[in-house]
């Protein structure tokens, strides 16, 4: 604890001759050393009990409307288990004020708690609840996707205790404003008057929470990995084929003349089959990404689906570019009319920031459909250096979105 006297800054330090006495070495033989090997065996035990009494949520389904009536987070025992364990062996840590003892417990924490508790976790998503196929071509069984994903929860919401354990008890203030801990508690300089040792210890605890939360966000996104590798991946393809089956943006029947009226081409876009593309893929969508968002927490979830839309914007870009030469005008507004509806309905609410995704199949629509004078006014700025910064597709990829459109079609149209 540092005074303050006639404005100067005073250290406490404690006088040589008791660091130089045979006192130190006393208490670190006879109590400090064992009350790290005692701490050691008691955290380690108490996560392996933790774990042969772990009990896993039911009534969970993939199907959305099956899902029982329960509340997230949907974790197992374990976590609030070993937790509140590992609270307690900090917080008694802390009380023996002796500050290398403190740092050497808390590095015992965080390497038990990397090995027993991530490592646990990880065993069991690679040998007990991996999701993979037992049929070629078929998804992966759902206890097992279940089971994995909460398992991913875990380690997710195992970072946050940590986090709330490091917070609570590293700020210098009594108590703990999230209801932690109820317990009255001396500030770190309090515990800690001589030297450097509350700065040593702070440091420590942080070193904890940041060597933890490292080895469970590798593993959750492994995991996540895999999940969109082995469960959501197989399912986007199918939906995309199914979203279009019944949309012909190639016939030359949908043609009209020129003088065709803005009314009739609006009803033109909406279309039976526009229409049946945007609702086939919202049912589709929704089967896919509810489930995940009900079940993950929020950070697993946004992290899945982040990976699902870009996956699913570069699925999309690919089937746009398949059209090459191939749409006639009036298709090629249908197209563009169902790409922004599927854009839409997939980056709808809590995904809306991942709209960048899909910014070149919107470029791609946009410069496919657009006037011949605002075509030209581009190209001129083009030349002019102007426009090298609007788009993100290059120019050439600007010129192949301009050939999407059978010519020849335009052409009889034109006449």
């Amino acid at each position: 604890m540092a005074n303050s006297l006639n404005g100067n800054t005073l250290t406490l330090n404690p006088p040589d001759f008791i660091l130089e006495s045979n006192l130190p070495k006393k208490i670190g033989k006879s109590l400090a050393d064992p009350f790290n090997v005692f701490s050691t065996f008691f955290l380690r035990r108490s996560i392996e009990k933790a774990f042969q009494l772990e009990e896993i949520p039911t009534g969970l389904s993939l199907n959305s409307t099956r899902m029982a009536n329960t509340s997230p987070p949907f974790i197992t025992s374990v976590v609030d288990d070993i937790m509140y364990i590992a609270n307690q062996v900090v917080q008694k840590t802390l009380s023996t004020s002796q500050g290398v003892l403190v740092t050497s417990v808390l590095s015992t924490i965080g390497r038990v708690l990397g090995s027993d508790f991530i490592g646990m976790i990880q065993r069991k998503m690679r040998d007990e609840c991996y999701p993979k196929a037992t049929v070629q071509g078929a998804l992966p069984p759902e206890d097992k996707t279940l089971t994995f994903m909460i398992f991913m929860n875990n380690l997710d919401v195992a970072v946050d205790y940590i986090k709330r354990i490091v917070k609570s008890h590293s700020d210098d203030s009594s108590g703990s404003e999230d209801g932690w801990d109820q317990d009255v508690r001396r500030p770190l300089t309090a515990l800690f008057p001589m030297g450097r040792d509350a700065i040593s210890v702070r440091r420590a605890m942080n070193t904890l929470d940041s060597s933890f939360s490292l080895k469970a966000t590798d593993l959750i996104n492994d995991g996540i990995s895999v999940l969109f590798v082995q469960v959501m991946k197989p399912r986007i393809k199918p939906l995309l084929v199914e979203t279009f089956r019944e949309s012909d943006y190639s016939s030359a029947s949908g043609m009209v003349d020129a003088e065709r009226d803005n009314n009739e081409l609006d009803a033109d876009m909406n279309s039976s089959s526009s229409i049946l593309a945007k609702s086939v893929f919202e049912a589709g969508w929704k089967v896919i990404v509810a489930p995940m968002k009900v079940i993950f927490t929020n950070r697993n979830a946004g992290k899945l689906l982040s990976i699902i839309l870009n996956h699913l914007s570069n699925v999309i870009e690919k089937r746009i570019w398949s059209y090459q030469a191939r749409l006639s005008e009036i298709g090629a507004v249908r197209l563009e009319k169902d790409i922004r509806d599927i854009v839409n309905i997939a980056t709808n609410r809590e995904a809306f920031e991942h709209r960048e995704f899909f910014k070149r199949c919107i470029e791609i629509v946009t410069l496919m459909n657009m006037d011949k004078e605002e075509w030209d006014g581009l190209e001129a700025a083009e030349m002019d250096g102007s426009s090298s910064d609007m788009w993100i597709l290059n120019q050439h990829e600007r010129q192949r979105a301009r050939s999407l459109i059978n010519q020849a079609d335009a052409r009889d149209s034109a006449r």
